[in-house]
Parts: C-alpha cells; structure tokens; sequence
C-alpha cells in the first residue's frame, strides 16, 4: 500500500484544522468565560481568531474571561505568523533541521531559492512581528494609561489591540468595537498604521529593511525588488484614492458632526482598515450604498501575498487590470516595473480571481437562501469572511448554526487562499507527458 504523502499545502490545512479543533476547545473551558456558551460560537471564534477575521458572534469583552481572551490573543498571534512559519521557527530555536517541504513552501513564498536565505528571512519574520507589536503595543499602552485605564488594563489592552492591529485580524476588547474612539486621532493613527504595515507582507517588509540597513554598510548593495515596488505602489494608491472618495460621500453623511481633521483620519482608517482588518468606528449601517460597494471592493481584494490579510491579493489584481491595457493597447506580453509578468504569473492570478468570484458566488447563494436578512448584509458578510476583513452590518450574531459553519469554511479558505484550498484536494501536481499542437480559439 502506497503511504500518504501530504504536500505542504496539505499540511497547512491540516494544521488551521488542528489548531481550530484546540482552540475552540480551549475557549470551551469554565476558565475562559464569564457564562457557558455553544460549541458552535467557540468554534466560530477561535476559526475567525485563527483565519485573523474579526467576525464574532459573541461580545469578547464581556462573554470572555481574561483567560479567555489570553487564548484568542495567542490564537490571533499564532494565525498572523502563520503555522508553517512558527513551526519552522521553533525547529530553528530547536536547531533542528527544516524539511524540504517547508524550504520549499517559504522559497515559494519569498521568491528565493537560496536556503540560507530561507531560514534568515524567517528569523526575520518573527523578530519584525515582535519589534512592531511592542512599539505599537508601547504607544496604545501610553494611550490607555492616559484615558484612566491603569496599568495592568492599558498593558493588556496595548498588547492585545496591538497583535489584533498588526495582524489585521480586527478583534477588540470593546462592546463597540471602536465607536467611542471616533474622534481620537492619536489612536486610530497608531491602528491603521499597524494594519497596513502588516498588510504590505513579510517578504516585502524584509526587502525594505534590507535596503534601508545597507545604506548604512559600505560596500553593500540590495535594491527593492519589483514585486516589492509593485506591492507599495499600489497599497499606497488604493489606500489614498479609496480614502478621498470615503471623505468625500461621507463628509456629510456618516462623518457628519466630527471635526474635518477627524473626517480624514476616519477616512484613511476605513481605507486601510476595510482592506483586510475590521476595525470599525461606525456602525456600518450609516454608510452610503456606493461607500459599502467600494468597501466590499476593498475587501475582495485585500492586502499583499505573505501578509497576515486575506483576499485575492493586490498582485493579482494589478496582473488582471495590467494584462487588461496591454491587451487594448495591443501588446504582446504585461511589463510592470521593466520587467516582463511570466505566463505562469498570469495563469494563476486568472486562475485566482476566477475561483474566488465562484467560491463568493457560490457561499451568497448558500447564505441568502438559509439566512434571512437583506441581500446586502447578507453579501457584504460573504466579502467579508472571504477576504478576512472582519468587517459586518450586524449578520454575524443571528446567523443560524447552519450559516456559522458556511462563514467558518469561507474565513478557512480566505486565510490560506482560494486557490492553495483547491490545491488541498488535487494532490501533487503532474506534468504533463504529450505537448499538443498549438490551436487558435475565437474569444472576441
């Protein structure tokens, strides 16, 4: 008998499956909440913490202990790093050497093939995850301090919004999520920047880093790679042109009555935040029909490959939209940043965003035709899961137990990709044994 043989797309699967099977348990615990609760809601939320969602079903500030939300704060740390990336660092503490599956899996991911470049950007990884949490938690612990929350509550809340913020997972220790910080610039400032730092993805974080310490080193040359300039040129568009048009609709809509500064941090909050995290200063609710649709867009696409966000990733959505001009335009082949896109490239983000118009396709009609409620919650809680945004019109905590589990399999496959999750199931990939002739098929 032929022995099983899991690819490390497999084995990541298997380890969120895992994971959520101990964590829902962990939560399940009397230490870990004030009042009983459905295995079901535990379930949901150490899935939506693992997957870095946001979405819950139950208040985390009140239903949870501190022991309880100990757990979905580790959860939320160990589901931003990723498990193929703590495994991997706990075998490097170990001294342990790393599989060829996980060099494989982290050389894909980081787009190098030296392994000793490997195992240094993944030292690096963990080391950059803690550097910016402690700074960020630094910075919310000084706030909190500041509003009267005393020093073991701001500690903690520092801490815990900062992990939440820098891997964009949207939890929050407040009923209202951040409602009562609206007006509180300083506070909002140091969130989205966490979020979109965490949103730019490792591989590109490293690149920066490595070209901002050798400009210190002489004799040492590193430059930003294309896919790096890619990656900061559009987050920084996206996140300046959604931003201008959420002030503009909102101004006097759903910001009416802030002060102008706040109305443009508010603006960029949402802009960022809408992108992959979840954290809300509004009820979703007041927004403008035209500002949810820009905000289910921003979801869809969510953030950089590598990053602790979901959604089809900006990559793709550049490589679709580019090979869209190239081909008005009548060239023959993408270029961005003077370098030629590969076919193999292009196949997968077609292949990328295909799937997820199927799987969000497919989860809204499952959910529409068991859940009541308006069509629209009822799709922008579908974009949400899918893209791990976390963000909600007030769905979330009447779903049925039937529409917990659809959105549970939904936030499983927007964390580890569309189509990574196909992958699963197709085994090891073959190639194939006859080349056909070339043939011309009609498209237009």
């Amino acid at each position: 008998m032929r022995r099983w043989q899991p690819t490390p797309i497999q084995i990541l699967v298997l380890g969120y499956v895992v994971m959520i099977a101990i964590g829902s348990g962990l939560l399940m615990l009397p230490i870990s909440v004030v009042a009983p609760i459905p295995y079901s809601d535990a379930l949901f939320t150490a899935t939506s913490a693992l997957c870095v969602t946001g979405l819950v079903v139950n208040d985390v500030s009140t239903v949870f202990s501190r022991v309880g939300q100990v757990f979905i704060l580790l959860m939320i740390q160990l589901g931003g790093l990723g498990i193929m990336s703590l495994s991997a660092f706990v075998a490097l503490l170990l001294k342990k050497k790393l599989s060829q599956q996980q060099v494989v899996f982290f050389q894909s991911g980081v787009d190098d093939q030296n392994q000793a470049n490997v195992l240094k950007i993944i030292r690096a990884i963990v080391g950059l995850t803690i550097a910016v949490e402690c700074i960020g938690a630094l910075l919310l612990f000084l706030h909190w301090y500041g509003q009267g929350y005393g020093f073991s509550n701001s500690l903690f809340y520092g801490v815990f919004h900062a992990v939440s913020a820098f891997c964009n997972a949207g939890f929050t220790l407040f009923s209202d999520n951040f409602y009562q910080y609206v007006d509180h610039g300083f506070l909002l400032i140091v969130i989205a920047t966490l979020v979109a730092l965490g949103g730019l993805g490792f591989p590109v974080l490293y690149n920066v880093l490595q070209v901002i310490k050798v400009k210190f080193i002489p004799g040492r040359v590193a430059r930003v790679t294309p896919n790096s300039k890619l990656v900061l040129w559009t987050s920084f568009w996206l996140i300046v042109g959604a931003a201008g048009m959420i002030f503009i609709a909102e101004r006097n809509h759903a910001f009416v009555g802030l002060a102008v500064p706040d109305q443009v941090v508010n603006a960029f909050f949402y802009s960022i935040s809408a992108r992959t995290a979840g954290f809300s200063t509004l009820d979703m609710n007041l927004f403008h029909p035209a500002i949810l649709l820009l905000i289910m867009g921003l979801m869809y696409v969510g953030t950089a490959p590598g990053s602790t966000g979901g959604g089809i990733r900006i990559t793709t959505m550049v490589v679709m939209l580019g090979n869209l001009v190239q081909v008005v335009r009548g060239y023959e082949h993408l270029n961005l940043f003077y370098r030629r896109v590969s076919l193999r490239t292009y196949r997968y983000a077609l292949s990328i965003a295909m799937l997820s118009i199927l799987i969000v396709g497919s989860f809204l009609t499952l959910l529409i035709s068991t859940q009541t409620g308006e069509w629209l919650p009822i799709t922008f809680e579908v974009v949400s899961a899918f893209g791990t945004a976390g963000l909600s019109m007030g769905l979330t905590e009447s779903l049925s137990i039937l529409g917990k589990f659809f959105i549970i399999v939904l936030m499983m496959i927007g964390r580890v990709g569309a189509l990574s999750f196909l992958l699963v199931f197709s085994g090891r990939r073959k190639t194939a044994a006859v080349t056909y002739p070339e043939e011309h098929i009609s498209v237009v």
